[in-house]
């Protein structure tokens, strides 16, 4: 049955060790050319945790209601999202997914790294 949600390309949720884990990087660099990444040269070393993206098209009334329900996903120490639990949080704010999306949407239009601590 094929999925209700369009993707995009231009879009993954991935890890990118620090530089200064010159290891990490020469390990995963490694791994990368071993396995004929097209992206070897374009991209730091990277695990993609998420790719291809869901694309938002608020547009499409159709895809609105999934949308609407992945963004009020909550992110917690309970989330399949990660395994890492989160940090204490300032106030009552519960990280929800729509706040990694929106993050991702403005970082991929400006192509800034970003990093989101929960």
């Amino acid at each position: 049955e094929p999925s209700p949600f369009k993707t995009i390309h231009s879009v993954t949720v991935c890890v990118v060790p620090p530089p200064e884990y010159g290891i990490v990087w020469d390990t995963v660099g490694k791994m990368r050319q071993t396995l004929k990444d097209p992206g070897y040269y374009r991209w730091p070393p990277h695990i993609n945790l998420l790719y291809p993206f869901l694309k938002f098209d608020h547009d499409d009334d159709a895809d609105n209601d999934n949308v609407k329900s992945i963004h009020e996903t909550p992110l917690n120490k309970d989330s399949q999202v990660s395994e890492i639990p989160p940090k204490q949080l300032q106030g009552n704010h519960q990280p929800q997914l729509s706040d990694i999306v929106d993050k991702l949407h403005s970082a991929t239009r400006e192509c800034d790294p970003f990093e989101i601590r929960l």
